[in-house]
């Protein structure tokens, strides 16, 4: 039996590394950048939301807000999925995928393509949310709706002692 050597150890661990550095350095578009917005913030101005090919692009609503209506404005490119069919009033979540690009006659194309989600919440109140898609990112992003939460209470004045 021949016993391994110190060059054989190395050899086998600058094998390892030329193996596995090629694939670190394409872990940038697999890890997704998680964004955590406020609902009332988000109601206000349109989400930036980077998708890439091969892999989704969560929206989560963690506000008790479910979604009831969906408008994707270019079809075209991305396609997205809820976690429960919109009409179960159970939808909580997005998930946002590129596809290859489809000529869908009479439609027009966008670069930046807009998501509409309008949700609601257990007293019927809606809320609309706007996200725009970042196919050309590089990055993914995972979006999360949190409740904002409560402004606190002003400290009570004193009142002068008489």
């Amino acid at each position: 039996m021949k016993i391994p050597t110190y060059s054989t150890y190395s050899q086998i661990l600058i094998g390892t590394f030329f193996l596995v550095a090629p694939l670190m350095s394409n872990m940038d578009s697999v890890l997704a950048e998680t964004i955590v917005i406020e609902d009332k913030k988000a109601q206000q101005s349109p989400t930036l939301t980077g998708v890439v090919p091969g892999k989704a692009s969560p929206i989560v609503f963690k506000n008790d807000e479910v979604i009831n209506f969906i408008l994707l404005s270019d079809q075209s490119k991305n396609i997205y999925t809820s976690n429960a069919p919109i009409e179960s009033g159970k939808a909580g979540a997005l998930y946002i995928r590129q596809i290859q690009h489809l000529d869908i006659p009479g439609t027009t194309t966008s670069d930046y393509p807009n998501l509409f989600v309008e949700t609601v919440d257990a007293q019927g109140n809606k809320n609309e949310y706007e996200f725009v898609l970042n196919n050309n990112s590089g990055d993914r992003d995972r979006i999360t709706i949190k409740k904002a939460e409560p402004a606190p209470e002003p400290e009570p004045i004193p009142e002068p002692e008489p």
